[in-house]
Parts: C-alpha cells; sequence; structure tokens
C-alpha cells in the first residue's frame, strides 16, 4: 500500500462535468488531469454509463460480477471546468470533449482509464506529465488531486475489499466520490502515476484502488495522436485574416 498526503485541487487538474440523458439538471462530477492542452486523463467510469455501483475484480483483473460498464456517454454532453472551486450549474466551460479513447471491455477491474480528447485548448493551466516509463512502487508517497463534491463513480465492494488486479494499486489514505478519475502525482518527479479508480469511503483507511497509467503506454501514445490530429483540424477551420485586413487591424 501507498501512503498519500492531502492536496486541494490544483493548476493541471480539471472538473469533468456530465449531463446525464434523464434530466438537464442531473450532473455528475468527476475528476481529471490536463495532459495535453486539449487531453484530458480521468477514469473509463467517468465516461462510459454504469451497470453496478459495486465492482467485484479479483487478484487477476477479472469481474467476479459481470459487466459493470455499458455505452460511453455521449462526448458533447462532457464538459470541462477550471478553478479550484467548481459549479458546473453556474459556471461556463472551458471545453467540451469531442471524442473519448479507453480500454476495450466493459469491466473496471485493472481497466478503469480514459481519456477525453477536446474542442480547444484549455488556457491558463499546468499540463502535467505522466510516468508511462515505469510503475509506481512500495514506498511511493503521492498526493490524489481531484473535486470531491457531487456523488458519482463506483465504490469498492464491501465482500472483496481492496483487491486489486496486475495493474493497479492502493492508496492509504482517502478519496471521495468525485475524486473519481483525478491523478495520484508521485511527489518526488511531480508525475502522475495512477487514476482515482474506487475505494471505501472518505474515512476509512486504504481500500483505495488506483489504475496505474503505465499500464496504458500504447493508449496515451493513441490519445496523443488523436489530440494532435484534432488541435490540427480546429485550427484548419479558423478563417485566416486577409494580409490588407491586418493591416488596416493593426493600424
Amino acid at each position: 500500500m501507498l501512503r498519500a498526503v492531502e492536496q486541494e485541487a490544483s493548476s493541471g487538474v480539471v472538473a469533468i462535468a456530465t449531463t446525464m440523458t434523464d434530466a438537464a439538471s442531473h450532473i455528475t462530477l468527476c475528476s481529471g488531469a490536463l495532459v495535453a492542452p486539449n487531453l484530458v486523463l480521468t477514469a473509463r467510469h467517468c465516461v462510459s454509463r454504469a451497470v453496478t455501483a459495486t465492482p467485484s475484480c479479483d487478484a487477476r483483473g477479472r469481474s467476479h460480477n459481470g459487466d459493470h460498464l455499458a455505452e460511453d456517454v455521449d462526448p458533447a454532453a462532457i464538459a470541462i471546468y477550471t478553478g479550484t472551486h467548481v459549479r458546473p450549474d453556474v459556471d461556463a466551460p472551458v471545453a467540451r470533449a469531442v471524442r473519448t479513447l479507453h480500454p476495450t471491455g466493459q469491466i473496471l477491474c485493472d481497466a478503469d482509464v480514459a481519456f477525453l480528447v477536446l474542442d480547444r485548448p484549455v488556457l491558463n493551466s499546468t499540463i502535467l506529465s505522466m510516468r508511462l516509463h515505469a510503475p509506481v512502487e512500495t514506498g511511493d508517497i503521492v498526493v490524489p488531486v481531484g473535486f470531491g463534491v457531487l456523488a458519482t463513480g463506483p465504490s469498492a465492494n464491501a465482500a472483496t475489499g481492496a483487491v486489486r488486479g496486475p495493474r493497479e494499486f492502493e492508496v492509504d489514505r482517502a478519496t471521495c466520490r468525485g475524486d473519481s478519475g483525478g491523478p495520484a502525482i508521485d511527489v518526488s518527479s511531480g508525475e502522475i502515476v495512477g487514476v482515482v479508480s474506487r475505494g471505501g469511503s472518505c474515512s476509512a483507511h486504504g481500500n483505495h484502488v488506483y489504475t496505474r497509467v503505465d499500464a496504458y503506454n500504447r493508449l496515451a501514445t493513441a490519445a496523443f495522436a488523436a489530440a494532435d490530429r484534432e488541435a490540427k483540424f480546429a485550427a484548419r477551420e479558423v478563417p485566416a485574416v486577409p494580409d490588407r485586413e491586418r493591416e488596416r487591424t493593426e493600424r
């Protein structure tokens, strides 16, 4: 089990608000990390519809209770917010999702990670780096960061506790619902080493499971490529200012 220290949401960590199809006022909140100007790292359960709130997993990363997820949420329903305190019902989003990338399959065990490609770059925010070359190790100290405000995301299954697969790790300090998808940042390097997946109550010691980002190096590479293509496409859509008009503007 890794040791964690507390820290409030900081620049580079964003709030992810999803408007549900049953009502425009039904908004759930997750957290994420800006890993490129138009790319957010988060948890899979933040971008796909849940079948169960208590996924049951074994040490090999297999499900004990069937599928955990249904279809993906429409990216257009996912908005990105920044700031220390976020109110999706009042604040204007800084960007919206246009595409989601995540592992195949419908279970969260060992695979609760996803990327959101955005329709525009998020300005005035820190870009956080991921440790993709090496896994987190026992004894590392990490900082979990997120927006634990609204209730969303899976809880730990009481029957299995903090059973984690080979692509997951456990942290001792609590993460709350709303922190789902937020990064675990290595204190010594400042790199993201994991993503909040599931856990017990905020007051529980231990039983807080994270997905390792280094285990999804290929997915990250594909996500960076998709974000780069989207940025180039968006740039082509902006009309160029004619030279004469530019001269008049500068004068």
